[in-house]
């Protein structure tokens, strides 16, 4: 199947794997740490994702915006250290309880499944850097066409 991206045809590429493969062209993900990514994450969910006029997009309704944007406030406390990781872990749980009962559903839940991303301490020995990114431009895809290119080029704007 071809598709067409930036007015060029692909052979078998999802939007997904097209913004991956232009992405890690140029930035070497592999020595990009947690902190950074999740970052990313956090102000491009805040800067684009949470707009006004792309949560009338993707029909989020009133209830789950202010959720979401407290969930987001907690996001962004946690990264300036004004919340313990006790407190970010219960805003995580809360947001997964929405994902299970949602996230194939409808936008909301896989907004929230995005957001569930935003909620994770450092710690983990398990990071790798491409896994994550894989994640996060899946998700993206998720939303629907354009997301993952906005995401690419909001992330190469940081980063290059």
């Amino acid at each position: 199947m071809k598709v067409s991206y930036d007015n060029y045809e692909y052979n078998e590429l999802s939007e997904i794997e097209y913004e991956l493969n232009k992405f890690y062209k140029v930035i070497d993900v592999d020595n990009l740490s947690h902190e950074k990514q999740i970052s990313a994450l956090i102000n491009f969910v805040c800067d684009e994702l949470m707009t006004k006029d792309n949560l009338r997009k993707l029909d989020i309704s009133h209830k789950f915006e202010m959720e979401f944007r407290s969930y987001m406030a907690h996001a962004k406390a946690y990264l300036n250290k004004n919340i313990t990781i006790e407190e970010l872990v219960n805003k995580r749980v809360s947001v997964w309880e929405i994902c299970d009962e949602l996230e194939h559903v409808n936008a909301t839940g896989r907004l929230a499944r995005i957001i569930v991303c935003c909620l994770y301490e450092e710690d983990s020995e398990e990071f790798i850097p491409r896994d994550q990114l894989d994640l996060y431009f899946s998700l993206m895809g998720s939303l629907g066409d354009g997301y993952c290119k906005k995401f690419r080029v909001f992330l190469q704007s940081k980063w290059l």
